[in-house]
């Protein structure tokens, strides 16, 4: 008997059993073991109606609880990442607060940092492909390629000067009296290497310009 009159085991007797053990385990996996029991009831039954061969408004009516129930958590997300944002941040002082700021910023700093870094290397290596493919076959030293340099050329001839005396001698003073830049020109351009003339490098054309022939070329 206790100071109240009461039977000792009184209080005793409705005292909650601590689980311990597997009990324990189970118990506190409950949620889990009901989500994947779930998951298999849901692909059992999935499997069990494709022989039905099931409609699309069957299909429809079945889906509908979950695609409501997926839009409702997609809906969710949103509001509960704000309020465990303003959760945290109140929960810390401002000079925490400012430091978590700081490596926050000082992070997306460095990303694209990197970020811009990764687009130079790439362009770069994009061009030392494209030259590697364009020079395929070519004389190598060491560990670049030895390219034959390509020169344009142009050259020009004058209407006026397509006479019979056209090519002279040292001795002619002139051709003809018509001066050099007037008249309509024909300009010829062409490429060429240490090889010879590139093929299909060729632009001929009359211009009606006077002056200098650089300023059609």
């Amino acid at each position: 008997m206790n100071s109240k009159g009461k039977p000792k085991t009184f209080t005793d007797r409705y005292t909650p059993v601590e689980r311990q053990g597997l009990a324990k385990w189970l118990v506190d996996n409950t949620m889990l073991f009901v989500t994947l029991a779930g998951v298999f009831a849901g692909i059992a039954i999935g499997f069990g109606f494709r022989s039905y061969n099931l409609g699309a408004d069957a299909l429809l009516l079945i889906s509908y609880p979950g695609e409501l129930f997926m839009r409702v958590l997609k809906l969710m997300i949103l509001p509960l990442i704000i309020a465990s944002l303003i959760a945290g941040s109140a929960s810390l002082n401002a000079k925490m607060s400012g430091k978590i700021a700081a490596k926050a910023n000082l992070t997306m700093t460095k990303r694209k940092d990197l970020n811009v870094k990764l687009d130079v290397k790439c362009s770069k290596l994009s061009k030392i492909l494209l030259l590697s493919a364009l020079t395929a076959g070519k004389p190598t030293f060491g560990r670049r390629r030895l390219l034959d340099p390509l020169v344009i050329y142009e050259t020009w001839l004058n209407a006026n000067h397509t006479l019979s005396k056209t090519w002279t001698d040292n001795t002619a003073g002139s051709t003809s009296a018509v001066p050099m830049g007037k008249g309509e020109r024909l300009i010829i351009g062409h490429a060429g290497t240490v090889k010879g003339f590139v093929p299909d490098a060729l632009l001929a054309f009359k211009s009606q310009k006077t002056g200098n022939e650089f300023g059609r070329v």
